[in-house]
């Protein structure tokens, strides 16, 4: 069998319909086990849970889409060290899982002291962006 390879315009078209997806819906900041796929129920409560725009993200590059503005969570729920994320559609289906961590991760985060912070409840928890990317 051969390689299928797919064109600029089918990257694109994927990752447009991913974004939409998105519109409106939520990243969850979970700080328990990774879900063993996108598919598995989350069982605890996010920490943090943040709100994409609509649209969610930018029409894609090259297979890539950069998010618009994500709306913080000013009054965060839970207590822990952030260890990965759900984004979810507006009625909370999900779209895809990532790791949390200082760096190598999905998202990188830290603080000064160039630590992954723990999250209290009534904190703040900022994202600035979101990049994903598409591979053919």
């Amino acid at each position: 069998m051969r390689d299928l390879k797919v064109s600029i315009l089918g990257i694109n078209a994927e990752a447009d319909a991913l974004a939409r997806l998105l519109d409106g819906g939520f990243i969850w900041i979970m700080g328990d086990e990774k879900a063993e796929t996108a598919d598995a129920p989350v069982l605890t409560a996010p920490l943090a849970t943040l709100r994409f725009g609509s649209p969610a993200f930018a029409p894609a590059a090259g297979g890539v889409i950069k998010s618009n503005p994500i709306e913080a969570d000013r009054n965060t729920a839970g207590t822990g060290k952030p260890k990965w994320l759900r984004a979810v559609t507006a009625d909370l289906r999900a779209v895809f899982d990532g790791t949390v961590g200082a760096n190598g991760c999905n998202l990188n985060i830290q603080t000064n002291n160039g630590k992954v912070p723990t999250i209290f409840p009534g904190g703040e928890f900022a994202v600035d962006e979101i990049t994903y990317r598409v591979v053919g």
